[in-house]
């Protein structure tokens, strides 16, 4: 599981899953927020620039949303270099927007290039497992906590 900083003493872990617990639940809430706005981009892009566009415009105007927003209320990390992070968070971007147009690139291959809902159930799946991949990449690279000393 996420048990990666383990404060000493008895409560230490306990400490530890519930700060990642309350990371996850917030990624979680801003991931909502996010993939609702992206829903509703995709398919109005959808007629005009085909899935593999949607996708990325889609996923791309959401980015600067969900950075402000995770850095400052899932990492608290507002007070980190701005510069470090946000070229991290770009590479995470980067990495999560090609997976995530392979994702449903492989999805709509697999199921004939379905239209409509279909076609939206299959972006939303092939973002949440960008979405993972990201939060482990922003959670163990771009906003990690100075180790105490």
């Amino acid at each position: 599981m996420f048990l990666s900083r383990v404060t000493p003493g008895p409560s230490g872990a306990a400490l530890c899953r519930r700060d990642d617990a309350a990371k996850l639940a917030t990624f979680a809430a801003i991931g909502v927020v996010c993939t609702v706005a992206f829903a509703l981009l995709f398919s109005a892009l959808r007629h005009v620039t085909g899935p593999i566009g949607s996708n990325i415009g889609a996923y791309t105007a959401t980015v600067g949303l969900n950075f402000t927003a995770n850095r400052r209320l899932t990492f608290h990390a507002q007070d980190g270099d701005l510069k470090t992070q946000a070229a991290g968070y770009g590479a995470v971007y980067l990495f999560g927007l090609g997976a995530s147009s392979a994702a449903l690139w492989a999805a709509l291959e697999l199921f004939g290039h379905p239209v409509g809902r279909v076609e939206l159930v299959l972006a939303l799946a092939a973002g949440v497992f960008a979405t993972v991949l990201r939060y482990l990449m922003l959670n163990r690279w771009v906003f990690v906590e100075p180790a105490r000393g």
